[in-house]
């Protein structure tokens, strides 16, 4: 049984808990054909590398910052390692999706909270966060893990690009991708899903801005914020 909201930590005290009672029901999936600018979008995420500053905020109060340089070289691993004004490595994140797990020494974060499961979704206090482990690397450069691509329930051109939707797992995500004649697109990505046999809801919002520099931004809850702006990436 998982841990109890008693043991939960602050941020993810501040995720909406909507309590609803959820129906039975049978998800339909499509294979919309999709124009170059958006398939070209999806991701294996197992590809990429670059330095990012990462900074986490709650309720506008600033928690703590730190550079990090990541790399993701194949489909078994990826790593990221975090640095100090003087350039000094502070703290390092290993994540193994071969035998999915994470390895962590990171200031402010108890790796003993943190816990992976087999199908690669992570948990902290054994409750899940909306995440993969495979698709860390996919948030940091603003890709679409390619995972995503066989769980399309929605499918439409917009004026300024396109929205599209996806059950994958237990989540539902829904995605509004803008200006897809850049480089690097934007967009929003909304991630909803239920725990307690449904009873439960969850959300959380990333938007990825593809200026130059690019940057992103989680939103958890009740103004729990995660932001990382690039400085070279590939």
């Amino acid at each position: 049984m998982r841990s109890s909201k008693a043991g939960m930590p602050k941020w993810a005290l501040s995720l909406p808990l909507l309590a609803f009672v959820s129906a039975c029901q049978t998800t339909s999936y499509i294979e919309p054909k999709l124009p170059i600018a958006v398939e070209r979008l999806f991701s294996t995420c197992s590809q990429g590398e670059g330095n990012v500053f990462l900074s986490v905020r709650d309720q506008g109060q600033y928690l703590f910052g730190t550079e990090m340089d990541w790399v993701a070289n194949g489909s078994q691993a990826w790593s990221l390692e975090a640095y100090n004004s003087f350039g000094q490595t502070v703290g390092r994140v290993h994540g193994d999706l071969q035998k999915p797990g994470l390895l962590l020494s990171l200031p402010a974060i108890d790796a003993g909270q943190v816990s992976v499961d087999e199908n690669k979704s992570i948990y902290i206090q054994g409750h899940y966060i909306g995440i993969k482990l495979d698709e860390i690397p996919c948030l940091l450069t603003g890709r679409i893990p390619k995972s995503w691509q066989a769980n399309i329930t929605s499918y439409e051109e917009t004026q300024k690009g396109a929205k599209l939707a996806f059950h994958h797992g237990n989540r539902n995500i829904s995605l509004i991708l803008n200006d897809l004649a850049k480089v690097r697109p934007s967009f929003c990505a909304d991630y909803q899903w239920s725990e307690y046999m449904g009873f439960v809801n969850h959300q959380f919002e990333h938007c990825f801005l593809g200026k130059d520099p690019a940057s992103s931004l989680i939103k958890y809850g009740q103004g729990v914020t995660i932001k990382w702006v690039e400085k070279t990436s590939i």
